[in-house]
């Protein structure tokens, strides 16, 4: 990537990631619910909630432009990233290959993977940290809970009325098949 220095910092500038978008001519696809975390500060705030350490593994669903990628390979021994959006896989490998020996990417469909098999081959604990779309996070997040025991923590970022839905008690508007999931496997808050 010859007109874009990506390599040397910790997450892509605003300026950085517009350039990236139409580099690559991209338009978020509003069918896979995409739209890109392009504010520094709010990636080092991801990543600092999400209290990742050198020696963590991480799992990242939707990477987008790979500026939270970016970032979590700073701070982590290895990250995953499961992307859909084939352009978005040739930004990613383009814009990230200084992190070869730390990073594996998965082109696939995040929701047709048996995530359990793909992660348990390095025999670690994981931590999930994702900007999720919005139609996928609450079964996405249920899925991992019931299944994919080899995630320790998560830390998402979701739309305001799914952060709602996930942390809703019983009684409040918001409760139902999904808070319930959440309370039975999980201690969860809700960080605004």
């Amino acid at each position: 990537m010859d007109d874009i220095c990506l390599r040397e910092k910790v997450t892509l500038t605003r300026t950085e990631a517009l350039a990236l978008i139409k580099k690559h001519g991209i338009n978020p696809k509003k069918s896979l619910g995409q739209n890109f975390v392009v504010e520094p500060n709010s990636i080092r705030q991801i990543v600092g909630i999400a209290e990742i350490e050198p020696n963590d593994f991480v799992l990242e669903v939707g990477p987008g432009l790979g500026s939270l990628t970016r970032s979590l390979l700073e701070a982590s021994k290895h990250v995953t990233v499961i992307e859909i959006d084939e352009t978005l896989v040739t930004v990613i490998k383009d814009s990230l290959e200084g992190y070869n020996e730390k990073l594996q990417i998965i082109h696939a469909d995040v929701m047709d993977l048996d995530l359990e098999r793909v992660l348990i081959t390095r025999n670690e604990n994981w931590n999930l940290v994702a900007n999720l779309p919005y139609n996928i996070a609450v079964p996405l997040i249920c899925e991992f809970l019931e299944k994919v025991t080899s995630i320790s923590k998560m830390t998402v970022m979701v739309q305001r009325e799914v952060a709602d839905r996930l942390v809703a008690k019983a009684g409040q508007k918001a409760y139902g098949l999904p808070s319930l999931k959440v309370e039975y496997y999980a201690e969860v808050k809700k960080i605004v």
